[in-house]
């Protein structure tokens, strides 16, 4: 087992110390290097959870078809990591905060949606062939 103090914010915003317990089987790691590589991990996690918000779902059972929508939402991913990492790069801090809020993964995949819905259209309704009868249940 590893142990790291870690400084994280409360619901005040005050830092407060937090330990974080690593178990670790067979490896003679620093705490350091452990650390690092469990917060490496937390953002493939992470990531796969972002693309998972962004990616158009289907009933299709074609594969190629599913990884193509897997593929278009890693890049869209992807652009939006690189929107917020370049909007941070040599800015200052007032300005990246309030990048943080204009960049945030909900208003980036709400502004996808309607760039696409601007350009192809919404349907509201579904035209049908027959006239609707009266049904009983």
């Amino acid at each position: 087992m590893a142990l790291k103090a870690s400084l994280v914010p409360d619901k005040t915003g005050k830092r407060r110390r937090k330990w974080l317990a690593f178990i670790v089987v067979g490896l003679d790691w620093p705490v350091e290097k452990i650390y690092q590589e469990y917060r490496r991990r937390f953002g493939i996690e992470c990531s796969y959870r972002m693309v998972r918000r962004v990616r158009a779902t289907t009933t299709s059972r074609n594969p190629a078809l599913r990884f193509f929508l897997l593929g278009i939402g890693l890049i869209l991913v992807n652009a939006w990591v690189f929107l917020r990492w370049s909007s941070h790069a040599s800015c200052s801090v007032v300005l990246i905060v309030s990048m943080k809020l204009f960049f945030a993964s909900n208003r980036f995949t709400r502004l996808l949606i309607r760039s696409i819905e601007k350009i192809y259209g919404t349907i509201s309704t579904i035209p049908t062939h027959k006239l609707p009868q009266s049904v009983i249940y």
